[in-house]
């Protein structure tokens, strides 16, 4: 197989697949390696994968400290794909990204979470003073901040794509993979 198709091969398993094991430099096992399984989107334009991580993800921490990782995804989370055959099998593609991942932050995000979370916390006094009607309806807001911060997280992960200008991609495939 040449190095074109390798890359073909790579580019559609990271636009298919959902998930993938994001490894980082982990600063809990002081250096060591450690593997995480994620979930991402692939931009459209460009195939470059987008994680949201908390701060309280233990990748996330690592990345906050050494900006290096790899991404590795496998075809057999795709349905019908390697049933017949042990993922390991080398006709079951495999793709590993490795590079620098970039931090993207949305200030209104956190807005919207605390938001929520002072909400939920006044439907929460509310509901233990006994006022059942304020916290039906903190209730109720709180589920619409909530739907308000997911919207905010997702309109601003298609600005991001939108905006994007570089074409070289915040993790790039390894050499291995024609790239």
């Amino acid at each position: 197989m040449l190095k074109e198709e390798y890359a073909q091969v790579a580019r559609w398993l990271v636009h298919a697949a959902s998930w993938g094991t994001l490894s980082t430099i982990s600063t809990h096992l002081h250096g060591a390696p450690y593997g995480n399984a994620v979930s991402y989107a692939a931009e459209e334009s460009t195939g470059r994968p987008l994680f949201y991580l908390t701060a309280f993800d233990a990748s996330a921490q690592d990345v906050a400290a050494n900006s290096t990782a790899t991404l590795t995804v496998c075809e057999l989370q795709l349905p019908g794909a390697c049933s017949d055959v042990d993922p390991q099998d080398p006709t079951c593609a495999k793709a590993s990204l490795s590079g620098k991942l970039l931090r993207k932050r949305n200030p209104l995000v956190m807005v919207g979470a605390v938001a929520t979370a002072g909400v939920l916390c006044a439907g929460l006094v509310a509901f233990k003073r006994g006022n059942q009607q304020l916290s039906q309806q903190m209730m109720r807001a709180r589920v619409g901040f909530q739907f308000a911060t997911v919207a905010l997280m997702a309109g601003s992960s298609g600005y991001y794509a939108l905006q994007q200008a570089r074409p070289a991609p915040a993790l790039r495939l390894d050499k291995d993979l024609g790239t």
